[in-house]
């Protein structure tokens, strides 16, 4: 009788379910220079190892390789030394269930007559010490074993001829050597050596192989197949992991939301295959979902449409952004999820900035035919041609045809050539900029999905802050920024502080050319703000500032719209409002005034109307003159655009009527409303604006600024907002 063979089990017969390969030689230590053949090789299906693969299906997928930017990406991301992963080891599940897979098997795939197989296999990527198959499963019996803390994340390929990067869980750059996340937004501060980069939208998704749990935090990346998903459709995948996490909605497969999205005009009842997204069916998909959207296709600056981006992305919502590539056949419109940004070292907390989202230097993006994280730059083109936006009727047909962003340049992350992308890759230049390189686009729109509960959107409090720079410009920053003295009276009697030395004492050689201020605006969860301020105080000793601060007790809404004044990295005020009320006047939620000298400069303007602007009391408000500017103009893209230099012309002709007071030379300042319409009518480039019913301001008088009754101290101390 013969001897029966004993079938193996469990950790024995391991590689029957997985597979280890080394990319590390054992001899010289040297890293196996066939990584793009054995990558290659471990995401194809072979008929012999997988009898539902054919040999038709296996011969398209490894053709798309050849010619696939994706592809090559990964590849250079996971081998690169210096700026990559620097990948040692790579462990493939070869027998994987996906669920997402499973809903577009379900929904297409099982209906087709090619047998496409139901059953994924998924790639697991680690750094440090490369490791065997006996190593495995020692890290298998041991969850705390070295190994796993050098775990990069994984990759799901799919069993389809295009498209088979399912779905990819990668740590980003900042997070290889296990670096946590940052904050809301920066601290800014002035010649920091630290890289800027900032990648927002982050969520925590849970690996388990073989029983072992590993967290990566990321933001979810998958590629278009071309059939179930276009770009737009695999954009709004990638956004709607974070939306669910921020909002509680769902977040659907690449066919639920092709569905979701419904059909066009141009193909009434057909869904699959997906031909691409039109914005409507983009914005419908986002309806359907529960949450609402908000567009944007006319960007009147570079600054604004970096405001816009920035405020979004601080409170790790992702934005849709949607831009017309040209090509060398014809020009293509894609779709992409922006989720960070790089302010750029060299001007970031410098006093000369406007706003701090004017230092970023490029955004960064899930390209689902790229990569993950790869970066975008957009830049204004000198003497571009900007339309007056401001009469839309009175456009002729060749403004109408150029008014559509023309004035705005996108550098993408595709490269003008494969040539030029295995280039970049041989050479492990981890996608150093040379925007001569890589394919150039017009920016068309951005989309945001927000939670139905936040009606009010960026413009309404982009809006308020053009009157709130106006105030703090005309009132508070000529007493603060014209001062030639420390800590003393100028002839005029503005007050002198040297708001520097607040935490720039040791900075010996800094010169005192601070005009006006640098500015931010946010959306975000009013506990994260509350957070920020603690580590900002913190950061600087100066957490006793707290103590006198309203927000920090204060109950307030889930999302707060949030818009701060800086000097530097000082901190000076803020203006927090409600996400869910448009309150017609601009009344904030509260305003918290960070440093003494503020309300000091205020009190010394003996006029109630500008103390009370930065009130958020409804008695006092309603006599404020920041209502008053809110209620009578009309804020338009054109004053958008202007707003920056009809506020500095604006306080140049105070500055010098005051000068003129002073040599005895008029007895009073103007009439405010006669130096505005001046400005914005007997100038050449501001005569199209719109004024209100009163010509825009009515009767408003600047006056000379009252004697300060007491002098600062030579370090000035710092205060909380008023209770």
């Amino acid at each position: 009788m013969g001897k029966t063979t004993e079938k193996k089990s469990g950790l024995v017969n391991l590689e029957e379910y997985c597979d280890v390969k080394k990319l590390k030689r054992e001899k010289n230590g040297k890293k196996d220079e066939r990584f793009k053949d054995i990558f290659c090789e471990l995401l194809s299906f072979t008929p012999d190892k997988n009898p539902h693969i054919t040999t038709i299906q296996n011969s398209l997928l490894q053709k798309s390789f050849e010619k696939s930017y994706i592809f090559v990406y990964f590849a250079n991301y996971l081998q690169n030394e210096d700026n990559g992963a620097n990948i040692t080891t790579i462990v493939t599940e070869k027998d994987y269930t996906c669920l997402n897979y499973l809903e577009d098997y379900a929904n297409y795939y099982a209906r087709c007559y090619t047998p496409y197989w139901k059953k994924c296999k998924r790639l697991h990527f680690f750094r440090g010490t490369s490791f065997d198959l006996n190593e495995f499963k020692k890290m298998i019996m041991d969850s705390n074993h070295d190994n796993w803390k050098n775990y990069q994340g994984c990759i799901v390929v799919k069993p389809i001829p295009k498209g088979v990067f399912g779905v990819t869980y990668l740590n980003h750059y900042d997070s290889i050597n296990g670096n946590s996340d940052k904050t809301i937004n920066p601290i800014p501060k002035k010649n920091s050596i630290e890289k800027l980069r900032y990648y927002k939208c982050i969520t925590n998704q849970t690996v388990n192989l073989f029983g072992v749990n590993k967290i990566v935090r990321t933001m979810p990346f998958k590629e278009q197949d071309g059939v179930v998903a276009s770009c737009a459709t695999t954009a709004m995948w990638m956004a709607f992991h974070k939306t669910a996490e921020l909002f509680h909605t769902k977040a659907p497969s690449l066919s639920e939301i092709t569905i979701l999205a419904g059909d066009n005009e141009n193909s009434p009842g057909k869904i699959f295959p997906s031909g691409g997204l039109r914005v409507s069916q983009v914005c419908r998909a986002i309806n359907n979902l529960g949450m609402i959207a908000e567009i944007k296709t006319q960007f009147d600056s570079l600054s604004y449409f970096n405001a816009f981006v920035h405020a979004y992305l601080q409170g790790d919502i992702p934005v849709l952004f949607g831009f017309n590539m040209k090509t060398p056949d014809k020009d293509s419109n894609h779709l992409v999820t922006l989720n960070g940004y790089r302010y750029d070292n060299k001007i970031f907390g410098y006093a000369s900035n406007h706003y701090i989202s004017d230092t970023i230097e490029k955004f960064y993006a899930h390209d689902d035919q790229i990569g993950p994280y790869t970066r975008i730059e957009v830049n204004e083109i000198p003497g571009a041609y900007v339309p007056d936006f401001t009469h839309e009727n009175e456009l002729s047909d060749f403004e109408r045809d150029r008014k559509t962003n023309d004035h705005l340049d996108v550098t993408t992350a595709w490269w003008l050539d494969m040539d030029k992308a295995v280039e970049s890759m041989d050479y492990n230049d981890a996608f150093k900029k040379n925007s001569a390189n890589y394919r150039h686009a017009r920016p068309d729109y951005l989309i945001v999905s927000l939670s139905s509960t936040i009606k009010v959107s960026f413009d309404d409090i982009y809006n308020r802050l053009l009157f709130i720079q106006f105030m703090a410009t005309s009132y508070i920053g000529q007493s603060l920024f014209d001062a030639e003295t420390d800590n003393t009276e100028n002839e005029n009697g503005t007050v002198a502080l040297n708001i520097y030395e607040i935490k720039s004492a040791s900075d010996d050689d800094k010169k005192k050319v601070r005009k006006d201020f640098t500015w931010n605006i946010l959306i975000t969860k009013n506990n994260d703000y509350k957070t920020w301020l603690h580590n900002y105080f913190e950061n600087f000793g100066q957490k006793h500032i707290l103590e006198e601060v309203d927000i920090m007790m204060l109950s307030l809404p889930k999302y707060i719209w949030v818009v701060q004044a800086y000097e530097e990295d000082n901190l000076l005020f803020d203006f927090v409002f409600d996400t869910v009320e448009n309150n017609m006047y601009g009344l904030p939620i509260c305003v918290n005034i960070y440093r003494k000298e503020i309300e000091t400069v205020l009190k010394n303007w003996n006029d109630p109307r500008i103390f009370n602007s930065f009130t958020a009391i409804p008695d006092n408000y309603s006599n404020s003159l920041l209502k008053e500017l809110i209620e009578d103009v009309k804020i338009t893209p054109k004053l958008r655009l202007q707003w920056k230099e009809i506020l500095e012309e604006i306080k140049g002709v105070i500055k010098k009527e005051n000068d003129e007071i002073n040599k005895g030379k008029r007895e009073e300042c103007s009439n405010f409303e006669n130096i505005l319409i001046d400005v914005l009518k007997h100038k050449e480039k501001h005569k199209n604006i719109p004024l209100g019913d009163n010509n825009g301001l009515d009767l408003i008088i600047v006056p000379k600024p009252k004697t300060p009754e007491i002098k600062s101290p030579k370090r000035t101390k710092t205060y909380g907002s008023r209770k």
